[in-house]
């Protein structure tokens, strides 16, 4: 599948190098899966207190959100005994069942003394003070959490990220500037920007398709000011002019058609524009006697050429006047060839 994807009422997009974005308009669902987690957004006037699973009844009370299959509601410390419960056999993935359903919820034991490493350190600081703070003391307990049982940087890297998207929504949140922990690679020729809000633009049969707009703030790797995606979107390029050789052009050159000397192209910044030259009366001659302009375009015929002769000759004259006969021989001069004014 080609991503971006669109059948019936579904539709997949790339939200960047590490998030899909799938659409479902008739229900007014939203999944956003990245590299560590996903998001459902869902519409309250199909969903509100009509959902049942890990994410608890969709009102917005939390207090819900441990609930098993059979509607017991569990305390909050347990909702990971509980999400097993909501697991679907699936044969393609048989590792996931050897994880144990139908636990009984026992009070945690009390953890051993653990700091907050430095990148979860980050959700307090000055790139998260606009975000909700409710939302935010999930992801850093979360993040403290996952950082005491695994000690695994690209989990803590993970929560931080996790919180940046759903602050996102209403606020840019740079945050990774902030740490050497927590790069985000991109490929050669694209640059990292933390907060976007509209995709790159891109070329298609030489013209530059403008790049939508994001619904909130996005990460990821992005062309450089000035720049746009190629047409197979793997390479960032200047222009989206190409010639027939398939040679990239430069903004504002021209170059002429290969075999139409009355096309010329330009590129432009917006891509490719045609301009051809009109010429007036064509003459019909014989192709070897074409004159044509130095673009071959336009020609003129060649005129014919003169094999005019002036010769000489003597003829005999002979009149008759008033019943006399007068002969003479007259030296005349006549013309040979293809002359002006005569015939040959």
């Amino acid at each position: 599948m080609e991503i971006p994807y669109a059948a019936g009422e579904i539709s997949v997009t790339q939200q960047n190098s590490r998030s899909l974005r799938i659409y479902f308009s008739e229900i007014k669902t939203t999944i956003t899966a990245s590299l560590h987690d996903f998001r459902i957004m869902v519409a309250g006037r199909f969903f509100f207190n009509n959902t049942q699973g890990q994410c608890g009844t969709c009102t917005n009370a939390p207090t819900d959100d441990c609930m098993r299959p059979d509607g017991k509601i569990e305390s909050s410390n347990c909702c990971h005994k509980t999400a097993l419960d909501w697991k679907v056999n699936d044969p393609s993935k048989p590792y996931c069942k050897s994880a144990p359903q139908n636990e009984t919820c026992t009070p945690s034991p009390t953890p051993p003394p653990c700091d907050m490493p430095p990148v979860c350190e980050i959700l307090s600081g000055p790139a998260f003070e606009k975000c909700d703070p409710k939302e935010l003391m999930r992801y850093k307990k979360t993040c403290r959490t996952d950082h005491c049982l695994t000690n695994s940087t690209e989990l803590e890297c993970g929560n931080v990220e996790s919180a940046a998207i759903s602050c996102r929504e209403n606020t840019c949140v740079d945050w990774r500037s902030l740490t050497d922990e927590c790069p985000f690679e991109c490929n050669v020729g694209f640059v990292y920007k933390p907060c976007e809000k509209k995709r790159d633009d891109y070329c298609v049969n030489n013209t530059v398709m403008q790049g939508t707009n994001y619904s909130s703030y996005e990460e990821g790797c992005f062309c450089p000011a000035g720049k746009k995606l190629s047409e197979d979107k793997t390479t960032c390029v200047s222009t989206c002019c190409l010639d027939n050789n398939g040679t990239r052009r430069r903004e504002n050159e021209i170059w002429d058609h290969p075999s139409n000397g009355c096309i010329t192209y330009k590129c432009t910044s917006s891509g490719v524009t045609t301009q051809e030259r009109t010429c007036g009366y064509q003459p019909v001659c014989e192709e070897s006697d074409k004159i044509w302009d130095d673009r071959k375009c336009c020609y003129k015929c060649r005129p014919p050429v003169r094999t005019c002769k002036l010769k000489p000759r003597v003829e005999n004259v002979t009149k008759v006047l008033n019943n006399k006969t007068c002969s003479k021989e007259l030296n005349l001069d006549y013309c040979e060839g293809s002359c002006p004014g005569s015939e040959k």
